[in-house]
């Protein structure tokens, strides 16, 4: 399971997928080890068909239909959801304000970053606070984490941001995602040191000194951010 396809609320429910998903399927999941399948050139040429919006909309906002595919975001609620879900009330005792950084790698362009606002709450805000960085997700989401949390009732003013630091091409890392996933559900053994693992690794972690030095030092600066816009908001 995707967990950060799970956090669904009602009237969400755990079934579906986007529109054009199915079409995919096929493309995306195949149900074999990795092998080299021209899958490149086959996504390419979809991306020239449809678009890369609405290729990128149909593959990633999170689907429930097939458990094996990429993206599933369960058939119901985790236990990690569940606890969570559970649990968060308990650890945020009298607090007047909360900003959630949520961190993800492998989006936009490589080197640099782009924060993206989240939850139901004026979003305008962080914008004061955060190097004019604020962006637009090239895709909706759902079920995921940061919006969840950016809903709940856990404070006066709750809000929530995620930072995405490119890395790699979205169809290298699409590519990456796929292989990894073909190799976890139809090889039956297999360990972390094979080839689609790192390369996986390789794609949300590059192992370039110079863009983790990057993407460390950022990161930092944006939690110094949080903390000013979080202390005088």
């Amino acid at each position: 399971v995707d967990l950060n396809r799970n956090f669904l609320e009602e009237p969400q429910s755990y079934k579906g997928a986007p529109d054009g998903y199915h079409r995919l399927d096929r493309l995306l999941n195949p149900k074999s080890p990795p092998r080299f399948d021209f899958f490149l050139l086959r996504a390419l040429w979809e991306f020239l068909n449809v678009g890369r919006s609405q290729l990128t909309a149909s593959v990633a906002k999170g689907q429930y239909e097939f458990p094996q595919g990429l993206f599933f975001g369960g058939a119901g609620l985790s236990r990690s959801c569940e606890i969570l879900k559970r649990e968060t009330k308990n650890w945020f005792d009298d607090v007047d304000r909360i900003l959630l950084v949520d961190f993800h790698t492998g989006l936009g362009k490589r080197g640099d970053y782009e924060i993206f606002p989240c939850g139901s709450e004026d979003s305008s805000w962080p914008a004061e606070y955060f190097d004019s960085k604020i962006g637009v997700c090239p895709y909706d989401v759902e079920g995921d984490f940061a919006t969840w949390f950016a809903n709940q009732k856990l404070a006066r003013s709750v809000g929530a941001i995620v930072a995405e630091f490119g890395t790699y091409h979205s169809l290298r890392v699409l590519n990456a995602l796929r292989n990894e996933n073909r190799l976890h559900h139809f090889l039956h053994q297999w360990s972390i040191s094979d080839e689609a693992k790192q390369k996986l690794l390789e794609c949300f972690c590059p192992t370039s000194v110079r863009w983790r030095r990057s993407s460390v030092e950022q990161g930092l600066m944006i939690i110094s951010q949080a903390v000013e816009a979080i202390t005088t908001k």
